[in-house]
């Protein structure tokens, strides 16, 4: 080879001495013509002249090659030599050396531009034609794209409250600004405040014995107030977290209650997670790679690959999950309705959750909106189950994960329904069982699931025509038949007076009210039927379970089902009646004692109502808590006497009624801030509105309005069943009381009561009885705090039978109306729950000592009874 490289060297040098400059033109152009007509089939060729002679083409490439390694560096013009050396060995015409020459200089020329890849250069040539294929690559790379852009990391404005288990902001904590920042995987929250109420926060509970060490100290920020820094994990749900606040002023941690804050979601955390999906997409890049041969081009084992990625359908479609058993988060749109645990079925498409509240504050729950379910028919309701610890459970239909479900809530205090929105996170998924669908020939999932809801939602839109008697009761004329009975051998009841001198016939009660049980069930009479001069009673209780009621010595059977139970017994009119009721709804038969009253005077005898100050529907006053009573109200059951005189008093009434029972009626609104409610503002606005913002039920709900009514009921003397629900009632006597008025303390004093003080919501330098100085000094009378740090403790450990407070929690000034509202109304829920009736003196806001000193009249009415007298 070396000896033919020398022989192919010598020829080209005497060849190049004949070859003029125009041959050298001509070939240059010839080349330039050739690289441009040659190039779509340089292998077609190559293969043809291999074919022909391989031998001599095997050759033509070795000394080529062995060319390309001793040319590398020379200058175009001896490339353009080499070019020519085959067409003197071919052939030694020169005007044909430029024809037979063209493919060889070609592929001289292209092995100099490949010169990395010389013996590959003709098949790059043919790569280019497969890049058009891989232009579809181009599309997933855009879809990396999110992934490289910025996310939003920082919420500036959180809008974060601490709030109260009512859901009411703390008036004492009030964030007025507050962030959260991504940093990794926590988020850094900062809380600001405008007062320095509180020097520091513990996350956790306030049982919890680490609170100081692991406390959150605020620093003192520009507004006057502290900032709180600290971290809590990063989540893609909102989290909400229980916080402890340690007082400044008391150095005690709050423990009146459960204060949680709510930490919202970034935006876009979390999300990035999915992004990488898009990695699949190097999985086209494979087919360029592979496409150029051209068996693998048409081949659609790329497509198959693309088939991977639709794998997730085989799991279920958003909003559900796979067949299983899970543990899973539920989000409340309410603090009142707070759901601790839930066990989620998935099963042949459908789910179904086992829900455990946190309370026993809710009777039945239905899918859809609070009117919805007062006008379903009750089969559709989902009664409680309590379980092996006494909270309740409901198990409902799960139409859709991670979107909010309308579910109505009944209360049993309040007999109402409540609107409610949980939300299933499915991020908290966790399985923690198997199931195995059933087999069935459709399994589409999709038109499963979306199927499910339809069944519970059509009896909630559109319910059937037989409303619940308890809640739209509507008695005919048609007279009700004692219901079957037997003689009751154990005595439960006594026989009861059960004439009248109303004519036979059918009555409609003036009122109906009850009391006993745990407020679970309900009871309703909406029918008097009077046969022989003998009243009947048509009672129903919400409840299918009842099995018997026993009344006047005997055992009645009625009729249950349709989610009530109804009997008709003989009963005494105006008159408390005893009876027991036997339910099945718990785990045995169970007997529970009720008081009911029915108040009929006569068909055509209604009760007064007053028209500037109407009562409440089912009320068993005449009149309501807008305004102080001109005269005294009529009250079930109860025989009006006289009235107390007061001359100069603007803030109070004081009425009396038969066997020593006294009205005692204060103004909490008059001259306040408070904002008054008034018959035109609309009975429906205001119970929404009372729904709405607080829930409050029962005596929470009496300390609100604008007027507070108390009976004060002497020892002995026995009240219709259900007038607890229309007043605060105060038991005498009273041995034990809690004051926090200054002005009240003064009053006591001056008639000489005292020695009913158990506790002082006033330190010793405040207090201005030296008795009750001395007697907080020897340990006799316990500070028990005032206002939000009021220790409701010592108030039981006292046996307190009433607490008097300051007018100062009435806001005077309407930039403080909010705060001293929450403080109203955590103190009525504080005292309702502790069953502690409260008073808020107003001698102090009266305008002269003469009306001070009326006030005395108020509180001989509380402390002192006949026999004191």
């Amino acid at each position: 080879m070396k000896r033919n490289s020398k022989r192919f060297l010598a020829l080209f040098l005497s060849v190049a001495m004949t070859v003029t400059p125009a041959v050298l033109t001509q070939a240059e152009n010839e080349d330039a013509n050739v690289q441009v007509s040659v190039t779509p089939t340089p292998e077609t060729e190559a293969e043809k002249t291999a074919v022909a002679a391989e031998t001599p083409v095997q050759e033509n490439a070795t000394a080529e090659e062995e060319n390309t390694e001793t040319t590398a560096t020379p200058a175009a013009g001896d490339a353009s030599a080499v070019e020519e050396t085959p067409a003197v060995t071919e052939a030694p015409a020169s005007e044909t050396t430029p024809a037979v020459t063209a493919s060889p200089a070609e592929e001289s020329k292209n092995e100099e531009a490949e010169a990395p890849q010389p013996t590959a250069a003709p098949e790059p040539t043919a790569t280019p034609q497969p890049t058009a294929t891989p232009e579809p690559t181009a599309t997933p790379q855009p879809t990396a794209a999110p992934t490289q852009a910025p996310s939003q990391n920082e919420i500036t404005d959180a809008g974060i409250k601490l709030e109260k288990e009512n859901g009411d902001e703390f008036a004492m904590f009030v964030i007025t600004g507050s962030t959260v920042k991504v940093s990794e995987d926590k988020y850094i929250v900062t809380l600001s405040t405008a007062k320095q109420n509180y020097d520091m926060i513990y996350l956790g509970s306030a049982s919890d014995s680490d609170k100081e060490a692991n406390s959150i100290k605020g620093v003192e920020n520009s507004a006057g107030g502290y900032t709180y820094t600290f971290e809590v994990t990063a989540s893609k749900e909102a989290q909400t977290i229980a916080v402890v606040p340690h007082s400044k002023k008391s150095q005690n941690w709050y423990a009146k209650g459960i204060l949680t804050i709510t930490v919202p979601a970034v935006p876009g955390y979390g999300e990035a997670a999915p992004t990488p999906e898009p990695t699949v997409s190097p999985e086209p890049t494979e087919a360029p790679v592979e496409t150029p041969a051209p068996t693998e081009t048409p081949v659609p084992s790329t497509t198959p690959e693309a088939t991977t990625t639709p794998e997730p359908t085989a799991t279920p479609a958003p909003g559900s999950c796979a067949s299983g058993i899970y543990n899973i988060t539920v989000n409340s749109s309410s603090s009142m309705f707070r759901v601790i645990d839930c066990v989620l079925t998935s099963k042949n498409g459908k789910m179904t959750a086992v829900l455990t509240l946190s309370g026993t504050g809710y009777d039945y729950l239905c899918l859809g909106t609070k009117e919805e379910a007062a006008a379903a028919d009750s089969s559709t309701w989902v009664p409680y189950v309590a379980d092996a610890n006494g909270k309740y459970t409901y198990e409902i239909p799960v139409e859709a994960l991670d979107n909010g479900i309308a579910v109505a809530a009944f209360s049993h205090k309040n007999q109402i329904w409540y609107d409610r929105i949980l939300t299933f996170q499915s991020s908290t998924l966790n399985k923690i069982g198997d199931v195995q669908d059933d087999p069935q020939p459709d399994t589409a999932p999709d038109t499963t699931i979306t199927a499910t809801p339809a069944p519970t939602a059509k009896p909630n839109k559109k319910p059937t025509a037989t409303p619940t008697p308890t809640a739209t009761p509507k008695p005919d004329k048609k007279p009700e038949e004692e219901s079957k009975y037997e003689s009751d051998l154990s005595g439960g009841t006594a026989s009861v007076n059960s004439s009248t001198t109303l004519a036979d016939g059918t009555y409609t009660p003036d009122s109906f009210s009850w009391s006993g049980g745990s407020g679970k069930v309900s009871i309703s009479c909406n029918k008097v039927t009077v046969t022989n001069g003998q009243a009947y009673a048509t009672i129903v209780f919400s409840s299918e379970y009842y099995g018997y009621v026993k009344a006047n010595g005997n055992k009645y059977y009625g009729a249950c089902g349709g989610g009530t139970s109804t009997f008709t017994i003989p009963v005494a009119l105006n008159q408390n009646n005893t009876i027991i009721g036997m339910t099945t709804r718990m785990s045995q038969a169970h007997e529970i004692t009720y008081t009911i009253y029915i108040a009929l005077k006569g068909a055509n005898d209604p009760k007064k109502t007053d028209k500037d100050n109407p009562a409440d529907d089912n009320s068993m006053l005449s009149t309501g808590n807008k305004k102080l009573d001109d005269s005294a109200p009529e009250i079930t059951g109860l025989e009006y006497k006289d009235e107390t005189t007061l001359e100069h008093a603007k803030y109070f009434k004081l009425y009396h009624y038969a066997k020593g029972i006294t009205l005692l009626e204060v103004d909490m609104t008059t001259d306040t801030a408070r904002k008054p409610e008034t018959v035109d503002s609309g009975k429906e606005n205001a119970k929404t509105e009372a729904a709405d913002s607080q829930e409050l039920t029962g005596t929470e709900k009496l300390y609100m309005g604008n007027v507070v009514k108390y009976l004060i009921v002497p020892e002995g003397a026995v009240i219709p069943a259900g007038l607890d629900k229309d007043v605060i009632v105060i038991n005498q006597p009273v041995e034990s009381a809690y004051v926090a008025s200054t002005d009240a303390l003064n009053i006591l004093d001056k008639l000489d009561l005292t020695d009913k003080v158990t506790a002082l919501g006033m330190e010793k330098e405040d207090c201005t009885v030296d008795s009750l100085t001395a007697a907080l000094e020897d340990g006799s009378v316990t500070f028990a705090g005032k206002d939000e740090d009021t220790d409701y403790k010592a108030l039981v450990k006292s046996q307190c039978g009433i607490s008097i407070l300051s007018s100062d929690i009435l806001p005077t000034e309407e930039a403080d109306t909010e705060a001293k509202e929450n403080l109203l109304k955590d103190s009525a829920e504080k005292y309702s729950t502790l069953k502690i009736p409260f008073i808020v003196d107003r001698s102090a806001d009266e305008k002269d000592d003469n009306a001070k000193a009326e006030w005395e009249k108020a509180y001989e009415a509380i402390f002192v009874t006949d026999e004191e007298e």
